[in-house]
């Protein structure tokens, strides 16, 4: 399995507990795990950038304004 489908696979199993406790939070999920639930967009790409093994593909969406639409880290886009 690929690392954006597990990534993929670990939203969608998340997805239901997410809406219904964190609404309107940005989660970050990398690796095939939720890495955190952050109040900002700089937070989340903080928290991918400060993770020790960088992912090559990463999911962060504000969880339940995102519905189809999220951002994928794609090996380091959000590096300043």
């Amino acid at each position: 399995m690929s690392e954006a489908e597990a990534n993929n696979e670990c939203y969608e199993s998340l997805r239901a507990e997410l809406e219904k406790e964190y609404k309107w939070k940005v989660a970050v999920i990398a690796h095939g795990k939720l890495i955190g639930v952050y109040n900002e967009l700089e937070e989340a790409a903080a928290a991918i950038r400060n993770l020790k093994q960088r992912p090559k593909h990463a999911i962060m969406t504000r969880v339940g304004v995102d519905e189809k639409r999220f951002g994928e880290w794609l090996g380091g886009f959000l590096e300043k």
